[in-house]
């Protein structure tokens, strides 16, 4: 076994979450030009602009100044920057991805590059026949990097689609130490991953900028196991740096292009192959230290105070957490700060700083108690804060194992309880995971997939047809919780969120600085549920936006919430598109539309539809426009924008606006919209709307204020992105990620029922389960629990049935087309009055029994 192969087995046996940092030795592999070679046709291209830069490239490069020399490239007058910039990309287009295939065979979890080229993407989708995800610099998907599950490639330094992004000068790679997000990241992997660098040289600037990232981030504290491959001749300098981050090193001979190196990673590849194992889930170290912390944080969540901000209640649940687990010993200030970096990989400084601010408040609160004994203060636990984890567990499963008696026909036992306390208690870290990972990439979570994580659960002793009776009856409960166990669903999955950002994003701006941004502007989709009562989100963003106002009022904050009077046109429209609906078909809409709403929610239809039929519940009797009449009250943009300033709002006008880069951005949204299906498609006014929302956040950004977009609407993130306008989709977040930010910095909101359907969105598979959930709701209105325990074999027969006609006759229930949706509302009208007459039947036949 030689050398290289004895070290790779020696770091992937102790290695549990390995990745791969490649540097420009790796591309260079693939037959892409290294460092200086890829200078030097950046030289070569500048001679024709301008002799005297490719001097002193070409000078800078002998003297191994490789910043300097990009510098010198970067600073050419003469050369157009379009040029410029397509000569950057041009010698990285070509590579031979094959080279790689041993490399990529390895057992890597994530792969980080220096390197600008797609050489790694095309080896791994060639080796593995499907694409990898990508992580970049610029981007949210940096900082969801730490959450995510599947093999991804992050290229930190740029990327060769966006040219501008690629840092090649000394300032620029000097400027990384600013960047919060690659900061943040390098931090992450150094602390929680083992790390294989491969390809570096002691020339290499992009591997001075990282370890210089990382001694600023860690101090060299990251206590892992990380190993760098380095040809012998090494310079000792470099050597050294590498010892001071507690990297060791295997040298090996660089003779013949490093083939001993290529060769020993090949045989490697080839043992590994035959007694490949299966891997780690990344989410094991997180999910078991959340598992030792649940319980007090939920604890600390649930009894703190209505204002408390959540993080700070979540990191007082931390400390709790290991005060309980000491026992009749208790616990030194030390040893929780000790502890508090092992679990959350934090440095000294900030894991005093927590400690020091929880414990006060653990002791305020009598949940532990503080002994001097010898002088050194020693903590106590007072009383256990597991039981109300434990209580809201069993609410859970008893509402569940209710509905499986109802709707399944199933029977109470231990197996069966058993099976939905471990399914409950997985599904939150589960969804704590998905939850963080979503606000970190400032996008929508996917829904939850209770039979993904059902399918986890070991075998209780349960049947086949047992398990998929109480997933259902676990997907009823979230899908339609009672007033309680929404407030479970709301305070378990706010506490799950906020203990996995804790656990996997320490070091996040959200619990160490503490900061709102200056300016929020909202998009249409967020301002009209937060304005129309009735909407299910309605007092939800009610209650974020006035805790943002209250914020703005005190001299700690000064939030300043807007909205661009370009999108008063859009919520005029869909306001006339509502009225045109409910009278609709000579009268049929209203009765269309009620149905819709009992289909997909009141949440997923057009809003003031859904806001309509949310309020006759409380408001019997009250007419569609008496409706708008108090919820909307307006017919135009002028009187819209009144009444969005009466209730707080600065409407921002598009003539008084600064909108940088406008034709750009505008271009960019053109381009991305002009690709998709005719039904994802925006009119050109919207997407105008669009882009000068956007080119107004651009110019905010520049001047250097703190401003956020709040939207709906993934699709403009994703046309920024792929754009190249990164910088901007940084500066967006979801509806629900604002809602998190003011629980984590300000404090707790009190709308349960509105958070809990945005943090527990479950889908519906296919039409006929939706089918199935409407009528059982239509079940449930119209008859009692008694005659409901025969209704599960109805509701079957009825939702089979109208599911196969519709799929007969080629139908989808989310079909826009105006005659398919005459057809398939005809067709559920006699579905639902065949419900209706053998629901009648079962009950005039449980009466005669009586």
């Amino acid at each position: 076994m030689n050398d290289v192969v004895a070290a790779l087995s020696g770091f992937f046996s102790k290695s549990k979450l390995p990745v791969l940092f490649a540097g420009a030795g790796v591309s260079s592999r693939a037959g892409l030009p290294t460092w200086g070679a890829y200078l030097a046709e950046l030289g070569a291209a500048a001679f024709e602009y301008d002799e005297y830069t490719k001097f002193i490239i070409d000078r800078a490069i002998r003297d191994g100044a490789l910043g300097d020399a990009a510098a010198y490239y970067m600073m050419c007058r003469q050369m157009p920057e379009a040029t410029k910039l397509r000569e950057l990309a041009r010698p990285l287009e070509t590579f031979d991805a094959q080279a790689l295939s041993h490399l990529v065979a390895l057992p890597f979890r994530s792969v980080v590059t220096t390197n600008f080229d797609r050489a790694l993407f095309a080896a791994y989708a060639k080796y593995s026949k499907q694409a990898v995800q990508e992580v970049n610099i610029d981007d949210p998907t940096l900082d969801a990097a730490a959450f995510c599950e599947d093999l991804y490639i992050a290229r930190i330094h740029g990327r060769v689609e966006v040219p501008a992004s690629m840092r090649l000068a000394t300032a620029a790679l000097a400027d990384l130490e600013k960047n919060a997000s690659y900061q943040r990241y390098l931090e992450h992997i150094f602390s929680r991953r083992q790390v294989l660098f491969l390809g570096f040289s002691f020339l290499d600037p992009a591997i001075q900028a990282v370890l210089r990232a990382v001694r600023s981030a860690t101090k060299s504290m990251h206590r892992q196991e990380h190993l760098a491959l380095v040809p012998k001749g090494a310079s000792a300098e470099f050597l050294l740096q590498l010892e001071l981050h507690s990297i060791r090193r295997m040298e090996y001979d660089d003779g013949d292009h490093h083939s001993a190196l290529w060769d020993g990673i090949q045989t490697y590849a080839a043992i590994y192959k035959r007694n490949e194992k299966e891997a780690v889930d990344v989410r094991e170290q997180p999910f078991s230290v959340a598992k030792k912390y649940l319980a007090t944080a939920f604890a600390r969540s649930r009894v703190g105070k209505q204002r408390e901000p959540l993080a700070q209640a979540i990191a007082e649940g931390v400390v709790s957490g290991v005060v309980q687990a000491s026992g009749e010993l208790g616990v030194s200030e030390q040893q929780l700060i000790m502890q508090l970096q092992e679990d959350l990989s934090l440095k000294e400084d900030a894991a005093t700083s927590l400690v020091a601010q929880s414990v006060v408040a653990l002791a305020r609160a009598g949940v532990c108690k503080i002994e001097l004994g010898t002088g050194v203060p020693r903590y106590f636990p007072a009383n256990s804060e597991a039981s109300a984890y434990d209580s809201a567990i069993s609410r859970l499963s008893d509402g569940s194992i209710n509905r499986y008696i109802l709707l399944e026909k199933g029977k109470d036992s231990a197996p069966a309880r058993l099976f939905l306390k471990e399914l409950y208690a997985q599904l939150l870290l589960t969804r704590g995971w998905e939850l963080g990972a979503a606000f970190a990439a400032r996008k929508m979570p996917e829904n939850v997939s209770v039979s993904d994580v059902a399918d986890e659960i070991k075998d209780v002793g349960l049947k086949p047809s047992e398990v998929r009776g109480l997933i259902r009856s676990v997907e009823s409960l979230v899908t339609r919780p009672d007033d309680e166990e929404v407030e479970l669903l709301a305070e378990l999955g706010r506490t799950a969120f906020g203990l996995e950002l804790l656990l996997e994003a320490p070091h996040d701006p959200v619990f160490l600085q503490r900061t709102l941004p200056e300016r929020i502007y909202f998009d249409a989709n967020v301002i009209m549920p937060a304005i129309t009562p009735g909407h299910p989100h309605y007092q939800l963003f009610n209650e974020t936006i006035s805790s943002l106002r209250k914020a703005a009022g005190t001299a700690i904050l000064d939030v300043s919430l807007r909205v661009y009077d370009g999108f008063l046109n859009e919520i005029v429209s869909h306001r006339n598109l509502a009225r045109e609906a409910m009278d609709a078909n000579g009268g049929e809409g209203a009765m269309w539309e009620a149905r819709a709403v009992g289909l997909y929610g009141s949440g997923n239809v057009n809003v003031f539809v859904g806001a309509y039929f949310n309020y006759v519940e409380a408001h019997a009797g009250v007419s569609f426009e008496e409706f708008l009449h108090v919820a909307a009250p307006y017919n135009n943009e002028a009187d819209l924008r009144r009444h969005i300033e009466k209730l707080g709002f600065q409407v921002i006008r598009d003539n008084q606006a600064n909108k940088y880069g406008m034709p750009e951005i505008l271009h960019s949204l053109e381009k991305f919209y002009a690709n998709k299906l005719e039904v994802s498609r925006k009119s050109p006014v919207v997407v105008r709307h669009d882009a000068a929302q956007l080119a107004i956040i651009y110019a905010e950004l520049r001047e250097g204020i703190r401003t956020m977009f709040v939207s709906a609407d993934r699709g403009i993130r994703f046309a920024l992105e792929y754009e190249g306008h990164s910088n901007i989709s940084n500066s967006m977040m979801t509806h629900l990620g604002l809602t998190q930010l003011v629980e984590l910095l300000i404090g707790r909101l009190p709308a349960s029922r509105g958070l809990a359907s945005l943090l527990w969105m479950s889908p519906v598979s296919n039409d006929t389960d939706r089918i199935r959930n409407y009528l059982i709701n239509l079940g449930l209105r119209e008859h009692d629990a008694a005659l409901a325990m025969g209704m599960s074999e109805i509701v079957s027969d009825v939702s089979e049935d109208a599911g196969m006609e519709l799929s007969r006759k080629r139908l989808r229930l989310d079909s826009e087309n105006e005659s398919d949706r005459i057809e398939i509302n005809h067709t559920l009208e006699r579905y639902e009055a065949s419900f209706f007459q053998k629901m009648k039947a079962a009950a005039d036949k449980i009466r005669g029994r009586g």
